[in-house]
């Protein structure tokens, strides 16, 4: 997460820190998956909504219950703040900023509410305090359990070993607008072996395809600026003396409608986000010859 926050955070000109608090014990008992998620989705909104300054994360911690602690992330930057009118409705799905930042800068999207969730599900809270134009920070705790060894399946958070990369040689093409999503993803896939192209919106993601790359499958994005990734499979399943290529759904919007809808469109699979490696090299190899 550091690599890819970091990356985009100095691409950008700005700072990216990360600083862990003395009280925080070495191994805890959670859900590194979640948290990592959530702590992607906010910095990468910090990033996206920061111009100069500094993005920080910090993690500290407080004694919890019997013998467990409370984790809190804080996730900081020196953006341009949200107006407080703003705040109560922040983490529901599909909220966005003012219009004028949404186009500047495009919305939150539904990082935010995906990472309210997330939260939920750990028995955590989430809050912000923001002032507008001196920037924004986003505080989520979690209650942890400690333990004195590393967990023996710690490691099956990895879905490769060095002699096992199920998608190598592979190439994939990512159809995604938000700058780090396609970060996280790409870096992601290729740790399986994938060769991963970015599209930033359905038209460039049919131009692509429509230039004859020759992909193994396509990740469609469905909410994307000028062609959404509904219109985009259509254009592609439309096109002339092109192969057909398996399409893969990727939304947060993990309703049944929303599979039909995207089945409709010429769709040949649904993987909702946020992303779970294994789960999609799963689905990916399905529709592999």
């Amino acid at each position: 997460m550091q690599s890819v926050a970091g990356g985009l955070a100095e691409r950008k000109g700005i700072g990216f820190r990360v600083a862990i608090g003395p009280h925080v014990p070495p191994v805890v008992i959670g859900d590194p998956v979640r948290v990592q998620q959530i702590l992607m989705n906010l910095a990468g909104n910090a990033v996206k909504f920061t111009e100069r300054g500094t993005v920080d994360i910090s993690v500290d911690a407080d004694a919890h219950g019997a013998g467990g602690y409370l984790l809190r992330f804080t996730v900081s930057d020196t953006g341009i703040g949200i107006p407080p009118e703003v705040h109560s409705s922040l983490f529901e799905s599909f909220s966005q900023a003012e219009s004028s930042t949404t186009r500047r800068f495009g919305g939150t999207g539904l990082g935010l509410s995906i990472s309210k969730r997330l939260v939920d599900l750990m028995g955590g809270t989430i809050v912000v305090s923001s002032t507008v134009g001196r920037g924004s920070a986003f505080t989520f705790s979690l209650p942890m359990a400690v333990s004195s060894e590393i967990p023996a399946n710690v490691s099956e958070v990895e879905v490769r070993s060095d002699a096992s990369m199920p998608l190598l040689g592979r190439r994939i093409l990512l159809a995604e607008d938000n700058e780090f999503n396609q970060e996280v993803a790409r870096e992601l896939l290729e740790q399986v072996g994938a060769r991963v192209d970015v599209a930033a919106d359905g038209a460039a993601a049919l131009e692509m395809v429509a230039g004859g790359a020759g992909y193994d499958v396509i990740l469609m994005d469905v909410q994307m600026p000028l062609m959404d990734g509904l219109e985009a499979t259509r254009a592609i399943r439309r096109l002339p003396d092109v192969t057909r290529i398996p399409i893969i759904a990727m939304t947060a919007n993990a309703m049944s409608e929303d599979a039909n809808e995207c089945y409709a469109a010429g769709m040949d699979d649904f993987e909702s986000k946020p992303i779970d490696l294994n789960r999609l090299v799963q689905t990916i190899l399905r529709w592999l010859p």
